[in-house]
């Protein structure tokens, strides 16, 4: 067990391009208070290369890991910027021995999460998830669709749905281009 003392859950794990394992996980044991995000490295016995958090003051939810063709791990999800503010998106990143290099943290004034993230063969960062905030809120949610340089400075983001809960979990590369994206739709009048 990796855990401490507090409520600490693993989010995702993955062969690393170091044959290792990294794990992203949320923790309320370390870091600066609420949840903030670990990023846990292993090696094939299971012993711990490395535990590093990043957070701050106020929640922040992993929803997942990725590795970029660069060795960049990435950690995304959703986070407060204010204390019982609404969440705006993340991404964390890592270096391959889980060193920090930088955080990026966008959104509007709605709700906004990110829940899979993939690299496109530019080296670019597309995610999924949820957002009302560039349809000024109008909406429950709806699913978002967010691009980003391998950096994570935001290139666009369009949000796709109706009057219910629309949401995003897993996006993956096309047959022939594009993007498919799974997730839920929720019809608001039935």
């Amino acid at each position: 067990a990796y855990a401490a003392l507090d409520n600490d859950y693993g989010m995702k794990i993955i062969e690393s391009s170091n044959l290792n394992y990294v794990l992203s996980s949320d923790t309320k044991s370390s870091g600066n208070g609420g949840y903030d995000v670990q990023l846990l490295g292993v090696n094939n016995s299971g012993t711990m290369n490395f535990a590093n958090v990043h957070g701050d003051l106020f929640q922040n939810g992993c929803q997942g890991l990725m590795q970029t063709s660069s060795g960049v791990n990435i950690v995304y999800g959703e986070t407060e910027i204010a204390t019982f503010s609404l969440f705006d998106f993340f991404f964390y990143m890592f270096d391959e021995m889980g060193g920090f290099l930088r955080e990026k943290v966008f959104g509007g004034t709605g709700s906004d999460a990110l829940f899979d993230v993939i690299e496109t063969p530019n080296g670019d960062l597309i995610g999924c998830g949820y957002s009302n905030s560039f349809s000024n809120g109008t909406v429950p949610l709806n699913l978002v669709v967010v691009r980003t340089d391998s950096l994570g400075n935001l290139q666009f983001v369009k949000e796709y749905g109706g009057n219910g809960i629309d949401i995003g979990y897993s996006i993956t590369t096309a047959l022939g281009g594009g993007y498919y994206v799974a997730g839920r739709r929720t019809n608001a009048d039935e």
